[in-house]
């Protein structure tokens, strides 16, 4: 299973990694701004500013990662490496069933985007409980 696991991971790896930089290519040569909800007016523009998002929320998880994994004991680190790549998988599964209905549609990568970045949250939360447990709190791994 991990291996299987690993497989998906990589494929979907790269396609992201392709998705976003051509978003980001994109994004360069239009000019792409911060306050892109006030101003998005085409569908491109949308579909950018709710890409925008996903990406700031995957640069939280990034972050809120490479603490915990400082945090946790040698032992522990594979785990964990492991736990987020199975959610990683678990997440584009779940967002590519979430959004099914719109897959035909102009506003799917926003609907992806937008479940992306709502996962993304919620597992960040996940992973800010196992950074911030209290000494003796059972709901914590004994990292």
């Amino acid at each position: 299973m991990p291996n299987k696991i690993f497989s998906l991971t990589e494929r979907i790896k790269q396609k992201g990694l392709f998705l976003s930089a051509l978003i980001f290519l994109f994004a360069a040569q239009t000019g792409f701004t911060e306050d892109c909800h006030k101003t998005a007016s085409t569908q491109t523009d949308m579909n950018l500013c709710a890409h925008e998002e996903a990406e700031k929320a995957n640069a939280g998880l990034n972050e809120v990662f490479k603490k915990l994994m400082a945090k946790v004991s040698p032992a522990g680190q594979p785990k964990l490496r492991l736990a987020k790549e199975a959610w990683t998988v678990y997440r584009a599964l779940q967002c590519e069933f979430n959004t099914f209905g719109s897959s035909t549609g102009s506003a799917h990568p926003i609907a992806i985007s937008e479940c992306y970045a709502d996962m993304t949250r919620d597992y960040i939360k996940v992973l800010r409980e196992q950074l911030d447990c209290v000494e003796g709190d059972l709901s914590c791994s004994k990292q």
